[in-house]
């Protein structure tokens, strides 16, 4: 019966060039994840500029593979099915265009929804409000979109408004990570501003530089007595089984200023120097998964021991210079590994968020040495399928962070692509990103920063989670503020104690209690805690 085939992949062009995946590409995971990169410019840009530019990038030589059609061999593995020629039949990339150049961004149902910069932390909106503005007619949501059709790998959809221009780039996770997205993007920019000659030559084209990583371990892992046994994955399975699969997720997205990121470093380094570590180190991503990670369990009992697993990706071309990979060629595909803090929830809710960071930094640090790296890899071969290794208990608490702020996608100058000429730079002023139809619960993507210095943060979370962390901290400034009869100082000081409250926060809480002639607390907490948590969303 005809309805019970399934689909049928196009037929084969025998002139086509065919290259096998990579093996770290060669993911279960990547393969179920869309990349959906949205980035709005306040400028109208020129659609065509933007879509030939690209095609000039992916039709260069070491390039291609951007362009190549998906397609899955009899024993199930994948490959890359060049044309030997792009044209208008077969394009080098996919391509949409929407044309709402009647109509100001401000003055479009769904883009006047787009996220604005904050003036303090704040929930700002839901990246997956915007995905029908990222995803143009057609545009590829599942591996099957790719397999069973002639599109090629990486597309581009561009909605054009009278005072602004949406542009996304959208792939699927087997093409590339963030760090060869920051590559892509610098190559296109270069095309666009006509330096097609000075476009690098990239590595790995045909060829798996990686194909050797993790067959020759000459040390163990640090964690290695902490990875999850059968069992535990197996507990772990049934206890997070439905959130990892088939639940319902919400998509946040938080900006941070500035000013508070300033601030929480320069305290943390001064904790730090205070409590004797000498010449302190902390990168501002050490300090967020630290802070953020105390918000995301603020829900749970303060003293619970239960297992908290913080999992943190990092880039690993620099560790792989000089041994598998060129220092001075770019390599876009997936190179990236994981490094991993043991924690409970108790060391949360009680430790400084220096001393978090600090362990953060030092796990980052360590685990990323060349050895650590052939260690880890030695794990995800012995595993029965190549996916990240899990460390803890059944019980664990599993949070993750992907930092792109070194990909600098708020960094790229489109202003080539600009229909008036401009004489200055022209960044993104907001970038969103979505990924279907696999959301990893409690993932967080550290956007980057923008060019006035907020921090963007996306995350992924179990449907409800966001809501308890908000409750949980306006319950506790509610009932500070309600039931304490004190001077605004003394309230704050019990704010800071009780949630652990930054002092550039509760300074900005006090300078807003202070303008209350006569504060009535019930009737005032309320505003005071959507002020200082944004739970409207």
């Amino acid at each position: 019966m005809f309805f019970l085939n399934g689909p049928t992949a196009p037929v084969r062009v025998p002139s086509d060039e065919v290259i096998p995946l990579h093996s770290w590409d060669e993911s279960p995971l990547y393969r179920r994840i869309a990349l959906y990169n949205l980035k709005v410019f306040d400028d109208v840009l020129d659609p065509e500029r933007l879509r030939s530019s690209l095609e000039i990038l992916v039709s260069q030589r070491t390039w291609r593979k951007l362009g190549g059609r998906l397609r899955k061999t009899s024993n199930d593995y994948l490959e890359y099915h060049i044309p030997a020629e792009f044209s208008k039949e077969r394009p080098a990339v996919g391509f949409s265009h929407v044309d709402h150049t009647d109509t100001a961004k401000d003055d479009h149902p769904l883009a006047s929804k787009l996220p604005k910069p904050s003036s303090r932390p704040a929930v700002v909106g839901d990246p997956d409000e915007s995905i029908d503005l990222a995803c143009g007619p057609g545009c590829p949501k599942s591996i099957d979109d790719y397999l069973y059709s002639d599109r090629p790998l990486l597309g581009l959809h561009v909605v054009s408004f009278k005072d602004a221009t949406l542009v996304t780039l959208h792939w699927l996770h087997i093409a590339c990570d963030a760090m060869g997205m920051k590559a892509l993007v610098h190559g296109w920019v270069l095309a666009m501003q006509g330096k097609d000659k000075e476009i690098p030559v990239q590595q790995g084209f045909d060829h798996d530089p990686l194909a050797e990583l993790g067959k020759h371990p000459k040390e163990a892992h640090k964690l290695a007595d902490q990875r999850m046994t059968t069992g535990s994955l197996l507990a772990y399975g049934l206890k997070n089984g439905y959130g990892l699969t088939i639940g319902k997720k919400e998509t946040r997205m938080v900006c941070i200023p500035g000013w508070f990121m300033n601030s929480l470093r320069a305290e943390a380094i001064q904790e730090l120097t205070d409590a004797g570590v000498k010449t302190p180190f902390l990168t501002e991503s050490d300090i967020l998964v630290a802070w953020w990670t105390r918000i995301a369990v603020s829900h749970m009992p303060e003293g619970s021991d239960r297992p908290v697993t913080v999992q943190v990706a990092m880039s690993l071309r620099k560790t792989l210079e000089g041994d598998l990979l060129l220092p001075d060629k770019p390599y876009v595909s997936n190179c990236f590994g994981f490094a991993n803090l043991l924690l409970s929830v108790k060391d949360f809710h009680q430790k400084p968020t220096s001393d978090i960071a600090l362990q953060t930094r030092t796990a980052i640090t360590e685990q990323r040495i060349r050895e650590q790296v052939e260690a880890y890899q030695a794990m995800v071969l012995d595993s029965v399928a190549p996916l990240p290794v899990f460390f803890g208990t059944g019980n664990t608490y599993q949070i993750s962070y992907s930092n792109w702020t070194h990909a600098d996608l708020f960094g790229a100058d489109f202003s080539a692509a600009a229909v008036t000429p401009r004489d200055t730079p022209l960044y993104a002023s907001y970038i969103a990103h979505c990924q279907v139809p696999f959301q990893f619960p409690e993932g967080f993507i550290i956007v980057g920063k923008d060019s006035k210095e907020n921090t963007w943060l996306c995350g992924y979370r179990v449907e409800g989670a966001t809501e308890k962390n908000v409750s949980e901290v306006q319950d506790l400034i509610f009932r500070a503020y309600k039931n304490l009869p004190a001077s605004p100082p003394s309230i704050i000081d019990t704010i800071r104690q009780s949630v652990h409250i930054h002092p550039a926060m509760a300074d900005l809480i006090l300078s807003v209690m202070q303008t209350i002639s006569n504060p009535e607390y019930s009737r005032h907490a309320a505003n005071l805690c959507e002020m200082f948590c944004s739970s409207k969303v």
